[in-house]
């Protein structure tokens, strides 16, 4: 049992700022839609911060109601392991890794030129 409440306490300790950027930014969806919808108009950033954010909405309200069934959290796994997308947010997404350059293949050897004949 003490093992795991350690494994579960590592595992929010690790995850705990990803908690937190996901709620900050929940919260500054719910104010930029409040603005939107009192009749201001939302600049291309701002529209774009709220795409991103119901986006997220969209795939962590389906997750959290198959995790809410019974059996819900094996069969979430399998439909993360399954579905060409992740459930996850985008806050728990690690960005990319940069890509690795390619190694220069080596330069073919120079070719001989022929040996020149004298006329004479």
């Amino acid at each position: 049992m003490k093992r795991k409440v350690a494994w579960f306490s590592s595992l929010l300790e690790r995850n705990l700022h990803r908690i937190r950027l996901e709620v900050r930014e929940t919260g500054e969806l719910y104010h930029l839609l409040l603005r939107a919808a009192r009749g201001s108009t939302l600049s291309f950033e701002e529209r774009r911060r709220v795409r991103s954010q119901l986006i997220d909405l969209a795939k962590v309200i389906p997750a959290l109601v198959v995790f809410a069934a019974p059996g819900g959290l094996v069969l979430l796994m399998v439909l993360g392991k399954l579905l060409p997308f992740s459930l996850l947010p985008s806050a728990f997404q690690d960005p990319p890794a940069p890509p690795v350059p390619p190694v220069p293949s080596p330069a073919p050897p120079p070719e001989e030129a022929p040996p020149v004949r004298k006329a004479g």
